[in-house]
């Protein structure tokens, strides 16, 4: 499942956080659909591509440093448009 992957990404052991993460990973695949990928793409869990996306989305929204934040963010919107492009990943594809 993404959310242990995720979790490993952000260097998380506590579970403090974990409801805050899971809401990240809900919110990023909301934008995904908003930002014109498919329902489908957007929830499997099986997409290397798409869990690459999800773990820039919640490290965006975890980076207290703003370098690292602005990569992330820059990272997540590049995957996007680029799964967008590609034939059944988007809405119109």
């Amino acid at each position: 499942m993404y959310f242990d992957k995720v979790k490993t990404r952000l260097r998380m052991r506590s579970t403090s956080l974990d409801d805050e993460i899971e809401s990240h990973i809900v919110a990023c695949r909301e934008d995904m659909l908003r930002l014109g990928i498919n329902a489908e793409t957007a929830a499997d869990e099986n997409n290397m591509i798409v869990l690459a996306a999800v773990r820039a989305y919640t490290l965006w929204q975890f980076s207290s440093e703003m370098e690292i934040a602005e990569r992330s963010r820059r990272d997540y919107r590049d995957m996007v448009d680029d799964l967008r492009k590609h034939a059944g990943y988007g809405d119109a594809g």
